[in-house]
């Protein structure tokens, strides 16, 4: 990293030279103009990048000391005295745009930075990074001119191809990590922000990677490696501004329902968000150079800002990428990110505040909690809500957001119910066993020492689990073979299945909340069904109904969870339903086999394993039934006879923790 610090200097450096020896030709922006008119209104038909032309470097030499003129603080302008007109060095670009100055601009992008291999010379690539220097302080005129907005219109009128050419080329630069990266990322945001609006810019981004074949989500990810790194070298840091341009164009492109967002989640897009953020947040140094509520930490807390709500569209379409974000310390990042909530609270009420980071945090904790019905997201969250309780950082939050604390203690109580719960299940011995032949599934309450079991994951697909080697090879011989590579090929595409244990843990709790809420339950069948008893009802009878839980809900525990449906309209016109085929010709077999018996259905659907199931990522994990009428003896169905805490396989207390085995 200390051989790429100088290496990069010594680019400035040869850069800076060039732009001198620009200024001693062209020392007025009027005479640059008038030389590209009258000498050089278009740019030749053929180039050589390795060898350019006197030509080329003598029009860039005059539009890189535009570009200079143009930004009020560089010191050529300063040092030529163009600082002060820099609204009429804008004018004059914007009026001579189309006439010889955007030909020009557009010949240097797609013949030097867009070039399928690049120069092979040291003049030629000394060119090339003067190009990469010069255009986007070019594209900032719009920003100086009168009506911003109708200059960038101008700009993309007279210049088409600018927005997948610009987009190209910065993300070209990004993946090349020239020192340049960030001036395009902050130019392009500032013909967004001037422009009508960036869905051209994002349409880009998207065709860049489809048309173009630019791999647009592994250099995104690519970046924030590298910009992570940066932190713990000593002579670089982070660059926040170009960070916080760069990352909300990428984010803009790179969501649950764009093309990139499979790739950006194979490639560890989540892993290295949060990273970005327990990089900042929790280590020390990064920050050091920035006084506390310093106006400068305006771009790190933008930084922080942009990367909690992408996490927060990203990671919430698998059990996987919840518990990456919780292995990756996104707890601990939360209560030690004081300064950035010290931060919010000293900008004025009126000033733009933008998006809050405590805010954001509360929302990414109630999704987290979503997830507590698979265990593995379960227990580690538990884990680090321990060290957290342990470290006492609830007590030394410094934050003025209630919202953050409520949410947080709610979700540290939800979820040490379902660790009760867990715990409850394992001691009345219920076996987690995937072979159906299983010696352990066996009626009645086994030996405590059931809790001592240890628990296999197929190391193939990682789906089902064996309480012994032997129930693994059997398993694979009478049916696990034909199942697994159809479970591997599924979770490629991220449409993966809840494991075998997740299942059990999932029915337990459904079993748990029917008796808990049997009296709701029951009420809300009851309004239902007379609502449903007059006019057209009343002819041909009440349709059959079904109970569903939507534990897809931060309080999937509660009453709310509760909903009557028509079992016709949730098996044709309910959108969870959608992918899942077989599992509507199971519901409907299973509701003529409880007409049968005068029972009720009961559907459950659980945040589904992956993003490959469409947008309402719900899974249909339960297929119950109850009786049609509450009496006191139907109770026995789904009696809580659970040992208490202290009680069962010698487990002290419900504050304990303990991992899953097959985590």
């Amino acid at each position: 990293m200390i051989h790429d610090a100088i290496a990069q200097w010594a680019i400035v450096e040869s850069v800076n030279t060039f732009l001198k020896e620009g200024s001693a030709r062209f020392n007025t922006p009027r005479r640059a103009v008038s030389t590209l008119r009258s000498q050089f209104p278009r740019p030749p038909s053929a180039i050589d990048i390795s060898e350019p032309s006197n030509e080329v470097c003598t029009v860039l030499q005059a539009l890189a000391c535009l570009a200079c003129y143009i930004t009020p603080a560089h010191p050529l302008a300063i040092q030529t005295r163009n600082h002060r007109d820099t609204k009429q060095v804008a004018q004059l670009v914007e009026s001579n745009w189309d006439s010889c100055i955007g030909p020009w601009i557009m010949f240097y992008i797609e013949r030097f930075l867009l070039a399928d291999t690049g120069p092979s010379t040291r003049r030629g690539q000394e060119v090339l990074d003067v190009i990469a220097y010069m255009i986007p302080l070019l594209f900032m005129y719009p920003a100086l001119c009168t009506h911003s907005r109708q200059a960038v219109e101008q700009l993309k009128h007279t210049s088409p191809d600018f927005p997948i050419t610009a987009t190209r080329a910065m993300i070209t630069l990004v993946e090349k990590d020239h020192f340049t990266w960030g001036s395009w990322a902050a130019a392009l945001g500032s013909v967004q922000y001037y422009g009508s609006g960036s869905e051209v810019f994002v349409t880009a981004m998207v065709d860049a990677a489809l048309v173009y074949q630019h791999n647009v989500a592994l250099i995104y990810v690519q970046h924030l490696h590298r910009e992570c790194q940066r932190a713990y070298t000593p002579s670089q840091t982070i660059d926040f501004h170009g960070m916080r341009c760069m990352m909300l164009s990428f984010a803009a492109c790179i969501h649950p329902d764009s093309p990139l967002y499979i790739p950006f989640i194979i490639h560890g897009g989540v892993h290295k968000l949060v990273k970005l953020l327990t990089t900042v947040i929790c280590r020390r140094k990064t920050l050091q150079h920035i006084p506390s509520k310093s106006k400068k930490l305006e771009d790190p807390h933008a930084v922080i800002a942009v990367t909690i709500v992408h996490l927060g569209m990203s990671f919430a379409r698998s059990p996987t990428t919840v518990c990456d974000v919780i292995d990756g310390g996104l707890i601990m990042a939360i209560f030690k990110a004081n300064r950035f909530y010290e931060f919010e609270e000293s900008i004025p009420p009126d000033g733009n505040r933008g998006e809050l980071v405590s805010e954001s945090f509360a929302d990414i904790l109630e999704t987290i909690s979503i997830f507590f019905v698979y265990p593995s997201v379960l227990h580690r969250f538990l884990n680090a809500a321990k060290r957290v309780v342990d470290l006492g950082l609830l007590d030394t939050l410094a934050t003025g957001s209630r919202r953050l604390i409520e949410v947080w203690k709610k979700c540290h109580d939800l979820a040490r119910n379902m660790h009760q719960i867990c715990r409850r299940m394992k001691a009345r011995g219920l076996s987690r066993c995937g072979y159906s032949k299983c010696p352990m599934q066996i009626k009645g309450k086994p030996p405590c020492n059931v809790e001592i079991t240890r628990y296999f994951r197929c190391s193939a697909c990682r789906t089902i689990t064996y309480c012994s080697r032997n129930c693994a090879r059997l398993s694979w011989k009478e049916f696990h073979r034909e199942q697994c590579q159809k479970l591997i090929d599924d979770g490629k595409f991220l449409r993966g299945h809840p494991a075998h244990v997740d299942t059990i843990f999932q029915k337990e709790l459904i079993r748990t909340y029917i008796h808990r809420h049997k009296p709701e339950v029951y009420e809300a069948i009851t309004n239902f069904i007379q609502q449903n008893t007059s006019g057209f009802w009343q002819i041909i009878g009440v349709p059959r109904i079904v109970v569903v839980l939507d534990f897809c809900r931060s309080d999937f525990m509660s009453a709310n969870a509760i909903t009557i449906f028509d079992l016709e309209n949730l098996l044709t016109k309910d959108a969870r339903l959608a992918n899942f085929s077989e599992q509507v010709s199971f519901i409907s077999q299973v509701d003529e086999a409880a007409l049968r018996e005068n029972r009720i259905l009961v559907v459950t659907f659980v945040p589904s394993v992956g993003s490959g199931y469409g947008q309402d990522r719900a899974w249909p994990v339960g297929v119950d039934t109850i009786p049609a009428s509450w009496s006191s003896g139907d109770d026995s169905d789904y009696s809580d006879d659970f040992p208490s805490d202290s009680e069962g396989c010698g487990e002290t207390g419900v504050v304990d923790q303990s991992n899953e085995d097959v985590d």
